[in-house]
């Protein structure tokens, strides 16, 4: 039967679970309350602002109010549309960007998974469960993040192991590079 909280915080009344404790019931305090007796003489009193009801913690401040006086406070700031519109532009062209440079086919992808057996890498058995150590990934030559593309010529099918080892750059690969791998 789990248990459930039975002893009052001796600052706030908010139960806690009894548990092994030094204090006596009634001088048992929550993480809350604890932080405030820190802090200093705020322990019991609200916020300095009109009609809030949270706990103070610092400067006679509870802690929306306290980052909104020194200038922290992240909703204060609003979003400019026109930027928003074109973040989300630019995104939007990169998706489609990337989509426009393929020549590789759901069919030759499944094809490429089948006939690969042995990560060229490590010469391990790769198996088809995913997530394994040894299952099966695609990856790119030159990574599609290092200016590379998703063509027939930048692909390969590695291990898991191998896929997570490799630089972001794509700079412990020493064969050949086919023309289409990069982007010019």
């Amino acid at each position: 039967m789990p248990r459930k909280p039975d002893t009052p915080c001796a600052g706030c009344g908010k139960l806690l679970y009894g548990g092994k404790s030094a204090l006596p019931p009634g001088q048992r305090t929550c993480v809350d309350c604890r932080g405030r007796a820190r802090a200093g003489s705020n322990l019991g009193r609200l916020c300095a602002e009109a009609e809030c009801p949270k706990p103070a913690r610092s400067r006679g401040r509870c802690k929306t109010h306290y980052n909104i006086v020194t200038g922290n406070y992240v909703g204060a700031v609003e979003k400019d549309p026109e930027r928003e519109r074109a973040r989300l532009r630019i995104k939007t062209h990169r998706r489609k960007d990337w989509s426009r440079l393929t020549d590789v086919t759901p069919e030759y992808e499944v094809a490429l998974r089948a006939k690969a057996k042995r990560c060229p890498l490590c010469q391990v058995k790769m198996t088809d469960e995913p997530y394994l150590p040894h299952s099966k990934e695609t990856d790119h030559i030159v990574p599609r993040g290092a200016g590379g593309t998703h063509t027939v010529g930048n692909l390969r099918v590695i291990c898991r192991t191998c896929n997570l080892a490799r630089p972001w750059d794509g700079s412990d690969y020493t064969g050949p590079v086919t023309l289409w791998a990069e982007v010019a």
